[in-house]
């Protein structure tokens, strides 16, 4: 996920390469970064040595960008002169291990730290990091850029660590303000939606098989559907936004029943199938499992 917020914050042209510091124990994960132009020496193994990179960028630069702490941290751009923003995209268990390696050098020069890690609030993120820290919850799709990021600021943070992080997000998809009580939510509609979704998928390739197509020819039928439907989602949200279709100036026209009710005529073969889920309790078994997931979310929080 730190390769794609970089890649994506590169494309959109929010922060400049030459001023990226990686930090990643692996040496192999350094490829990925390099390949999206970031210095070679910029690549390094340990905190220490990349705030000691950072550092030297600073010097001469004012304005940079960092990633620190471990596997999977990439580059963040912005923050005020001569202090680089702190992107930790590392695993939750990490984090003591992580704030242990950065703690004096933040204690020196205290910085916007952004973090992805799931279920650590600001609370223990300023315990440990101190800084300004700032939640953030991408998904998955990020990594194509069609992301959805919740951002949650903590106290701490200025306006400008707030813009910046979001613009840097913003990269990746879209961005959306919520407050901390409700990232565990986000977590359970959006982080771990497009498990549903290929969950999904992976039910409707069963049954493409099931009625004569080989596996290659179910999933190119399964991958264009659910794009479509997909796109067919977001295009009447949109109109119905903007007002840009009068066919859909109706905010209904935008909810997932009423386009489901488009395409299934009474006695036909959609009707058939949807009775299928239906029966099945397929509706009430998503909304457990993004309760599910939120609760989950709140148990890995508390410890």
């Amino acid at each position: 996920m730190g390769e794609a917020i970089v890649a994506g914050a590169v494309r959109a042209g929010v922060i400049d390469v030459s001023r990226v510091v990686v930090v990643d124990p692996n040496p192999e994960k350094h490829a990925a970064f390099v390949a999206l132009g970031v210095d070679q020496a910029a690549c390094v193994g340990t905190s220490p040595d990349g705030m000691a990179r950072l550092a030297a960028l600073e010097s001469r630069h004012g304005r940079v960008a960092e990633g620190g702490g471990g596997a999977g941290a990439g580059g963040a751009g912005g923050g005020g002169r001569g202090t680089g923003l702190i992107l930790l995209a590392v695993k939750p268990q990490m984090l003591d291990d992580v704030a242990a390696a950065l703690g004096d050098a933040l204690c020196d020069t205290p910085r916007a730290v952004l973090s992805i890690l799931a279920g650590v609030p600001l609370s223990r993120l300023a315990g440990a990091l101190g800084g300004r820290p700032i939640r953030l919850m991408p998904n998955t799709p990020a990594q194509i850029g069609m992301g959805i990021t919740a951002l949650c600021p903590g106290p701490g943070a200025t306006s400008a660590d707030i813009t910046t992080a979001r613009r840097l997000f913003a990269g990746v998809g879209r961005v959306v303000d919520l407050p901390e009580e409700l990232l565990d939510a986000f977590t359970g509609v959006a982080g771990s939606g497009p498990a549903y979704v290929f969950l999904l998928a992976e039910g409707m390739l069963a049954g493409a098989k099931a009625v004569g197509f080989d596996r290659e020819q179910g999933l190119a039928l399964v991958r264009a559907t659910i794009a479509g439907a997909a796109a067919l989602l977001d295009a009447a949200a949109t109109a119905t936004d903007t007002n840009a279709d009068p066919a859909n100036t109706n905010p209904a026209h935008a909810d997932p029943a009423h386009l489901r009710a488009l395409v299934t005529s009474k006695g036909g073969t959609t009707a058939a199938a949807t009775a299928v889920l239906l029966e099945r309790g397929v509706p009430e078994a998503l909304r457990d499992a993004i309760v599910a997931a939120r609760d989950r979310g709140r148990e890995l929080a508390e410890g």
